[in-house]
């Protein structure tokens, strides 16, 4: 019943001009004393706001890494045992998503670690590499 008679309270105050101006004028006020504490009236920007994971992307694209974590799509030519393909990592371990064939509408996902060259289902050779 208490939540009926808040609700019809609520409403009434939308209703009702006067509520309505008094309302808001509350929330002009408060924005007003806001902006006495510190508050400048601005939205920050991007790297003003950003922290931890997202600084460091933020701070590395805009030194003009567009990559800062290595996770673009590489091409390149077909890895063999004798010459597999380097996969860099900052990690003894990386999931690597193998496109198989070109015109593939599906990406083979394997987890590949630092040390012999591994082999996909397709035929593709891989080595897990330590980034630099």
């Amino acid at each position: 019943m208490a939540s009926l008679v808040r609700l019809s309270n609520f409403c009434r105050c939308f209703t009702n001009p006067t509520l309505s101006r008094a309302l808001i004028n509350g929330v002009r006020h408060e924005a007003t004393q806001s902006s006495d504490l510190g508050i400048t009236g601005r939205i920050p920007s991007a790297s003003e706001q950003a922290t931890g994971k997202e600084k460091v992307e933020h701070d590395a694209m805009m030194a003009g890494n567009e990559d800062p974590f290595d996770m673009s799509f590489h091409e390149g030519p077909w890895g063999t045992a004798a010459n597999p393909r380097i996969v860099p990592s900052h990690f003894k371990e990386r999931i690597l998503g193998c496109v198989c064939e070109p015109d593939a509408t599906q990406i083979i996902y394997m987890n590949i670690k630092q040390g012999d060259p591994q082999q996909c289902d397709c035929g593709h050779w891989w080595k897990l590499v330590e980034a630099k």
